[in-house]
């Protein structure tokens, strides 16, 4: 009497005039109005109306640790779903894509977009950290010390560690605002027309922090002049912003390193640093470079239609090509890239120290890539891959399992959390096979199989089942037509067998001894789906 619904207890009702219905935990196909069916994994799965609701159940006292095996399921797509992991994660989704809220740990993270978004952080050393943001513009943190912020734009805003700044205040914003960083404080009034920075007072409470502060000091009276200039990093100013430019940047890297700028933008601008040499015309439009260490040169003319770039001081610089939208070349540390007819055509080679991956690109038709990972001594190669023929076809291939889908109508690249959701409506077949373990499932679960190393059970909308067993010397098979009404054995024991309405009324399915368990699989590249790895 495991796993007993509402939906099962109300058509249990219908059939007890009737003999021979079949036991709450067995199989029950009735596609695409209700179905319920045991896994290979020793779970069970329901689905209503298609695949609108679903339920997904673990084994009874499942202890191990796969995902899916054990994970509870419950959702009525796309309004409403929630996800309880077996490491005890949980993610609530609704109205999808715009609501999720997920929980991991200590930490939960929740969204509504565009009206909020909120965040609790574990405790680090002290306590938790909260945050809240909602329209209009209401914002709300807790820190570690159970110190609350808050700010509401433009009338009012004190918050510590927010963005990138340590502190902001401000009030009637954009009449005042104060912001924090590094040891710095600016000031602004009417922002961004007035403004002074300079440091802080140092804190006697945090002395590396002040050891590491660069001091800041600059004004500005927006936009006919601005100042700023930093200890040992840069001086830069302005006049008729953004006509007048002149800074001086990396000035704690020495002279080889130290970098000059001038701009009348966006007529002209120069760059020098040590013997390099880069001027632009018509910002960003025409421009070209030149150092001769490493013989290295660059042009644009005009930005972005053609650039190259070759030579550099370093065996790993970046040499580009490209006449756009006709073609293009990039050539980086390991990565070498090329489009043509951009953005339709792409493909590319990533080759790093434990990694490699090969993709191409025929938007928006084909996508697809192939990786390569080393994890080590112990856990050997991994390798995966992705092509999608939209909206034909799509295959993936993960941890030695392969899942294919017929009419994967989602355009996206890899959003499984939309083929969660929306799936069930456009899909119109998918498998996955893992070694003998392989499910199916046909648009509205009108067709389902399920197979492990034990049992094969394949059943079409109740009119057709079959259940082939191959275990522990047993060599029989069952076949259930029209919705359970008429069922026989053929094999072992072989002969009629009792209905079992609403059909076709198999129990949990066989599990295979250990010994018979899929061993681990190991793929040459030859055997990898997707482009050949180098």
């Amino acid at each position: 009497m495991a796993r007993m619904s509402w939906g099962r207890i109300c058509l249990v009702g219908l059939m007890l005039t009737l003999t021979g219905c079949a036991s709450l935990d067995s199989d029950w196909h009735v596609a695409p109005l209700y179905s319920s069916l045991n896994r290979f994994d020793g779970g069970q799965t329901t689905e209503m109306v298609g695949g609108m609701y679903l339920a997904e159940d673990p084994p009874e006292g499942y202890k191990g640790k796969d995902e899916f095996t054990g994970r509870t399921v419950r959702a009525l797509r796309p309004l409403f779903s929630t996800i309880d992991h077996v490491n005890g994660d949980r993610t609530i989704e609704w109205l999808v894509p715009l609501g999720k809220t997920r929980s991991v740990e200590d930490e939960a993270q929740s969204r509504f977009f565009p009206f909020y978004t909120a965040r609790i952080t574990p405790p680090d050393g002290k306590g938790r950290t909260f945050s809240l943001l909602f329209l209009p513009g209401f914002l709300w943190t807790q820190d570690q010390d159970g110190k609350n912020n808050w700010a509401w734009l433009p009338i009012y805003g004190d918050l510590d560690d927010f963005l990138t700044f340590s502190r902001i205040q401000f009030v009637l914003f954009p009449l005042y605002l104060r912001t924090e960083r590094a040891g710095n404080r600016t000031d602004n009034v009417l922002f961004p027309v007035f403004s002074w920075t300079r440091p802080t007072d140092i804190d006697p409470d945090d002395p590396a922090a002040n050891l590491e502060r660069r001091e800041i000091h600059g004004w500005r009276f927006w936009p006919f002049f601005g100042h700023v200039e930093r200890d040992e990093s840069y001086d830069r100013t302005f006049a008729l912003w953004p006509v007048f430019h002149f800074q001086e940047n990396n000035l704690e890297r020495g002279p080889d390193k130290l970098t000059k700028q001038w701009a009348v933008f966006p007529l002209f601008t120069s760059t020098r640093m040590g013997t390099y040499r880069g001027y632009n015309v018509l910002w960003p439009f025409f421009g070209w470079a030149t150092d001769p260490r490493g013989d290295f040169w660059s042009l644009d003319f005009p930005w972005p239609i053609v650039r190259f770039q070759r030579g550099g001081e370093n065996a790993g610089d970046v040499t580009r090509s490209r006449i756009w939208p006709f073609f293009a070349h990039l050539d980086d540390d390991g990565i070498n890239a090329w489009s043509v007819a951009w953005p339709i055509v792409h493909w590319r080679t990533e080759d790093y120290r434990g990694y490699d991956r090969k993709s191409v690109y025929v938007l928006p038709f084909w996508r697809s890539w192939t990786s390569r990972i080393d994890e080590g001594p112990l856990e050997g190669t991994r390798l995966s891959s992705w092509k999608k023929l939209w909206p034909l076809w799509s295959e993936q291939y993960e941890k030695n399992a392969r899942t294919t889908t017929i009419l994967p109508l989602n355009p996206l690249w890899r959003s499984e959390w939309i083929d969660f959701h929306w799936g069930w409506l456009y899909e119109l077949y998918r498998e996955t096979e893992d070694g003998p373990m392989k499910r199916e499932r046909s648009w509205l679960g009108l067709w389902t199989r399920e197979r492990n190393a034990a049992e094969d059970r394949r059943s079409f909308a109740g009119l057709w089942s079959k259940r082939s067993v191959h275990n522990a010397g047993q060599e029989y098979s069952e076949t259930s037509l029209l919705f359970g009404l008429l069922r026989w054995r053929s094999g072992d024991d072989a002969g009629l067998m009792r209905p079992a309405l609403p059909g076709p009324g198999w129990p949990a399915m066989e599990r295979a001894p250990v010994r018979d368990a899929r061993p681990p699989q190991v793929f040459s590249q030859d055997e990898l789906p997707g482009p050949a790895l180098p």
